[in-house]
């Protein structure tokens, strides 16, 4: 099984710190070597999906693996006094992004589409 130094290095030259449109941070690696994956999965956990592909002449299939949420949160915080100074700045600005993320009020049980409180008739549709 690797270490965290191991899994720093192979993060360093293959894999990618993300912030999705929904502001869920992750980590994402996409290589060629699925055994190689499978290593570094056994010790970042996350979800190995592959092989994809092969997309065009020549071109060998790929494996991907992601791991999201505070999961990912958790190991870039692990990861970091390991990696250099590029992949920290990302990390960093990943982590300010989500820390910085919109706050999304969903509307309360019992209030509509609106936002307005409905009742309900005796045929159990909605009045206002």
């Amino acid at each position: 099984m690797w270490t965290i130094a191991q899994l720093a290095g192979y993060i360093e030259g293959e894999g990618s710190f993300l912030l999705n449109k929904k502001y869920d941070p992750s980590i994402k690696i996409q290589v060629t070597d699925g055994d190689v994956l499978a290593n570094a999965a056994l010790v970042m956990g996350g979800r190995l999906s592959g092989p994809h592909g092969p997309h065009g002449v020549g071109k060998k299939p790929t494996y991907s693996l992601y791991l999201r949420g505070l999961l990912a949160i958790q190991l870039m915080l692990t990861l970091y006094p390991h990696m250099g100074q590029r992949r920290q700045a990302k990390i960093r600005s990943v982590l300010d992004g989500w820390e910085h993320r919109p706050i999304r009020v969903r509307p309360m049980q019992g209030y509509g589409r609106c936002g307005r409180l409905t009742k309900s008739n005796a045929s159990g549709q909605n009045v206002r």
